[in-house]
């Protein structure tokens, strides 16, 4: 077949055939593209051709073109390798020629063996804007460049911003967030971490743009001390099974089981218990201006005693009191006043009421026990020795008609315990039982008795030796 050389200019859209009688078809040549001869009546303008030698290629660089991979598919190589596949069903592939798509996905990314910036985003002016890196089986979504290739983990989702593309958050495989860290804590579900100079590892909580709760580190370079801090004039309150359980309002004051506190601890509620526990030295401190006025806890170390007993005690005077009076009070010396602030005795009972005073009880049945009031003596030794006692008890009669007997007791060296010497009866009849017997006064001075003794005659008569 001869060469023929023709110049085709259309300017009305017309069709225009070419036709040679001896051959069965026409080959055109087009500078850069040579095709083979084909049917009859068709121009063919390229073979399907490889990726290192694709069917439209350049005469300089023929391992980079257009290529046919399999039917219905179009594919460019560079450098004799695939970059870009188009299938049957329209879907693309980038850097595989494997598309796998499911569902309404129509792009299919991937590069073999490489780290690296899969797709980068770019502004009008070329800057390079933002990237999206798979490798490892995990995704990287970045803004500018990247310093560093990012530690993707397979199954974990990381983003970073900053001029370099500083990680910032990821998402592990299980779910777990971390801000500020690559190592999300394997325990809890977000892990939010400072950069010990800047910025503080915590929470902002805002509304309409103002700062109302942060929760964290007190500041970026502490790793000790954390805060939940309410920067409004308004309260804190905690809940469970959707019910308030404690309120701090803005004036400082708490409330547990109360919404309303009005001391600086208020506590309300059908079983409002305190439990203070402890193992030992355990106990409660209370100071005014700074200074400590009492504590309240384990008497062991409060006062030496046992770690089982209860103890307060007060740096001056422990004072009881009743509305807004004084009612009774331990001075510093350690004596009980009630009714007065004046101390007189150990035990000082003072009342403006005419009969009022201390009581000493007794609740068993009549006649089998006494109400007493003790004397003892240590005589040097830590036991106590009771000396003598004045003591009461119940003789007789029902609720309204008691009668009841005083009973004076000494004890002397014989005795292991006091007796009783003189009995005053319900009657007023004061019996003396143990006065010694003497025939009169002058043998009653012999024996050694004082004046004012009282002893008895050989008849019984009462006498007081004078």
């Amino acid at each position: 077949m001869a060469d023929v050389q023709l110049t085709i200019v259309d300017q009305e859209n017309t069709q225009i055939a070419l036709a040679a009688p001896a051959e069965t078809a026409v080959n055109v040549a087009v500078p850069g593209i040579q095709g083979p001869t084909g049917a009859t009546g068709d121009v063919a303008v390229a073979q399907d051709g490889t990726a290192a030698l694709p069917g439209i290629r350049f005469q300089s660089d023929t391992n980079t073109g257009i290529y046919r991979p399999g039917a219905d598919q179009l594919a460019i190589s560079t450098a004799g390798t695939g970059r870009l596949f188009v299938d049957a069903n329209g879907n693309i592939g980038v850097g595989t020629g494997t598309i796998n798509i499911a569902g309404y996905n129509r792009v299919d990314i991937g590069v073999a063996g490489v780290t690296g910036g899969l797709l980068t985003l770019r502004s009008a002016g070329g800057a390079q804007e933002a990237n999206i890196i798979c490798s490892s089986g995990g995704l990287a979504i970045t803004t500018n460049s990247y310093a560093t290739p990012f530690d993707v983990k397979t199954s974990e989702i990381i983003f970073g911003t900053g001029s370099s593309g500083t990680e910032r958050l990821r998402i592990t495989s299980d779910g777990k967030v971390g801000i500020g860290t690559s190592s999300p804590s394997t325990v809890y579900r977000t892990t939010i971490n400072g950069d010990g100079s800047s910025i503080v590892g915590g929470l902002s909580l805002r509304n309409n743009g103002t700062e109302v709760l942060t929760i964290g580190t007190v500041t970026a370079a502490d790793a000790a001390n954390c805060e939940i801090w309410n920067n409004a004039n308004g309260y804190l309150r905690f809940a469970t099974n959707n019910t308030e359980r404690l309120r701090i309002t803005s004036d400082g004051k708490v409330g547990i089981g109360t919404s309303s506190p009005t001391q600086l601890l208020s506590i309300a509620g059908t079983s409002a218990n305190i439990l203070l526990s402890g193992t030992s030295n355990s106990y409660t401190t209370y100071n005014i201006n700074a200074s400590n006025v009492g504590y309240v806890g384990d008497a062991n170390w409060l006062f030496g005693g046992s770690s089982s007993d209860f103890g307060v005690r007060a740096t001056s005077n422990l004072v009881f009191g009743i509305g807004a009076g004084e009612k009774a009070r331990i001075d510093s010396s350690g004596r009980l006043l009630v009714g007065t602030s004046t101390a007189q005795n150990k035990l000082t009972v003072e009342s403006s009421i005419n009969g009022d005073g201390a009581t000493l009880s007794y609740s068993g049945v009549a006649g089998t026990g006494r109400s007493s009031l003790a004397f003892s003596a240590a005589n040097n030794t830590p036991a106590q020795i009771t000396i003598a006692r004045v003591s009461g008890m119940l003789t007789s009669g029902s609720v309204g008609t008691e009668a009841g007997e005083l009973y004076l007791e000494t004890k002397q060296t014989s005795d292991a315990v006091p007796q009783v010497r003189v009995t005053v009866k319900a009657s007023g009849i004061v019996n003396i039982s143990n006065a010694p017997t003497y025939a009169d006064n002058a043998a009653a001075t012999t024996a050694g008795l004082a004046v004012g003794d009282v002893y008895r005659t050989a008849t019984g008569q009462l006498m007081i030796r004078y």
